[in-house]
């Protein structure tokens, strides 16, 4: 929200940057196969993820923004 990171997809994770320099913050693992969507909440303490396996498993996360660590499970569904 403040612009000093930036969250992009990756396989079976979301990597959180840097962007005053590009540096790697931290590796958001513990998502499914293909990232849909990467959104941090508005007042920054989150980040909610919308991942899933096509035939399979659809899921949205909440992780701490701080840290990267699993919250909770908001949605599983079969399909992405």
């Amino acid at each position: 929200p403040d612009g000093s990171v930036l969250a992009s997809s990756g396989y079976h994770e979301v990597l959180v940057w840097k962007t005053d320099d590009g540096s790697l913050v931290r590796r958001v693992t513990n998502v499914a196969e293909r990232v849909y969507d990467v959104e941090f909440t508005q007042d920054g303490q989150h980040l909610l993820v919308a991942a899933g396996t096509p035939g399979q498993l659809g899921e949205v996360k909440m992780f701490s923004a701080a840290d990267g660590s699993l919250e909770r499970t908001l949605l599983r569904a079969k399909d992405s």
